[in-house]
């Protein structure tokens, strides 16, 4: 069964805590994170082991791997 692939709109303190969450289930793949702020979008995901990162949410939601948002 694929994973299903979740996206992180927002990357403060609420962001980060789905960070956490979804990075460490078994059952779900972090595909894209976006924030404003590129710093923190590109060190988020870096922290987190994301390989893509955006400051537009719009380019977040047109990726076909993301089944699920958070904001």
């Amino acid at each position: 069964m694929k994973k299903p692939g979740f996206g992180v709109i927002g990357l403060g303190l609420w962001g980060e805590t789905h960070l956490m969450a979804y990075s460490e289930h078994a059952h779900a793949d972090l595909v894209k994170v976006c924030d404003l702020d590129e710093k923190r979008a590109k060190k988020m995901a870096k922290q987190y082991g994301v390989k893509e990162y955006c400051t537009d949410y719009r380019e977040l939601l047109k990726d076909d791997r993301i089944d699920a948002v958070s904001i």
